[in-house]
């Protein structure tokens, strides 16, 4: 089957859904035709690289414009012509529409994973309020949908939906990529994710004023933050105003193969998200497979990832005091929250490699 595999995010670029992305094209790669589409990126090089790596054909269209991790391309619509079904990873903005109309004009398969539900903030909040008009459009006219937790399928982004339409397929986890390091650690908290305003929900900033508290208990305490984006400068700023800049190392876009290296160092895993714009949280489940502690937010998707008082704890979104107490507990009880680190990676063992994921999602196609 010749399947054109959609997602506007693709490795160079990093993320969750870009890690996502590529395992499952990778392993649909190796039974049927696949063609990635996805944006350019602004290092050509390095797309060529990735692209030369894999056994698909990568087509990397120019949005027109490009805003952020979207763009519209509407030459999309082209170069779906030939295909048996369509397989898209959204939101995908600018994309949404033409698969709306590919599937309007040629009733073939179309089969979607929804990693979440856009909400935004600022002026993202409208746009992203518009792009759900059109998500909830294209998820009404999908012939299946794949969603990671049970939790997230109440969403009332699928209000009305069929549920026989949706299936819950968790994303999966290389357990032998990520492994334990034995041995006593030093008080060193790690954040991964993306530092850019359309990810402001992260919590970055809320981190960061976090940890100057818990600096006052545990002056040898350390803050590693992995990412990079648009909002890279404003949280070293934050942090410098904080006075925090000889404990908090901001490292970048981490490569794929120093990352479970970055793990290793980390005491405790944090991901204090603020809103339901964050519905699974794979980095939780790359620290927890590192045999790393966590601290996330209690929300819909990422409770089922985390297991409050077992694999670390859990927080109410946006409460600091809580999110204080929680790493000063951390920094303080080292003996139980190394027994949490076990059992994390006794949790992540549970979660399927993606060989076992592409193929629950080729059922679907």
């Amino acid at each position: 089957m010749r399947i054109a595999f959609v997602s506007a995010v693709f490795p160079p670029t990093r993320g969750g859904m870009c890690t996502v992305a590529a395992a499952e094209a990778i392993e649909l790669a190796k039974k049927h035709v696949v063609t990635v589409f996805t944006l350019r990126t602004d290092n050509p090089r390095k797309d060529l690289l990735i692209d030369r790596a894999h056994d698909f054909e990568t087509v990397r269209l120019q949005g027109l414009p490009r805003i952020s991790l979207g763009g519209f391309v509407p030459q999309l619509l082209w170069h779906l012509r030939s295909f048996d079904a369509v397989y898209a990873h959204l939101p995908a903005y600018g994309f949404m529409e033409v698969l709306i109309l590919w599937k309007l004009m040629t009733r073939r398969k179309l089969v979607v994973t929804v990693h979440m539900d856009p909400i935004g903030s600022g002026l993202f909040k409208l746009i992203f309020k518009l792009e759900r008009f059109v998500l909830r459009a294209v998820i009404s006219r999908t012939d299946s949908i794949r969603i990671s937790t049970e939790h997230f399928s109440r969403d009332s982004l699928f209000g009305g939906i069929s549920q026989n339409k949706i299936s819950i397929i968790p994303f999966g986890i290389d357990v032998n990529k990520f492994n334990p390091v034995e041995g006593e650690k030093k008080t060193v908290f790690l954040f991964v994710g993306r530092l850019s305003r359309t990810h402001y929900f992260k919590g970055v900033e809320l981190l960061l004023r976090a940890f100057k508290s818990v600096l006052e208990k545990n002056g040898g305490a350390e803050l590693l933050i992995v990412g990079d984006g648009d909002e890279r400068k404003n949280y070293e700023r934050v942090a410098e105003k904080l006075h925090l800049s000889r404990h908090v190392t901001f490292l970048g876009a981490v490569s794929d193969e120093e990352l479970p290296g970055v793990y290793s160092r980390a005491s405790c895993f944090v991901l204090p998200s603020t809103d339901t714009s964050e519905t699974f949280g794979l980095v939780l489940l790359e620290a927890m497979a590192s045999g790393v502690p966590v601290i996330a937010s209690r929300l819909p998707g990422v409770d089922s990832v985390v297991s409050d008082g077992y694999s670390g704890r859990l927080i109410e979104p946006g409460n600091e005091t809580e999110l204080v107490n929680a790493m000063n507990d951390a920094a303080v009880r080292k003996n139980e929250w190394k027994n949490f680190g076990v059992n994390a990676r006794a949790r992540a063992l549970e979660y399927g490699d993606w060989k076992g994921i592409a193929a629950k999602i080729d059922s679907l196609i």
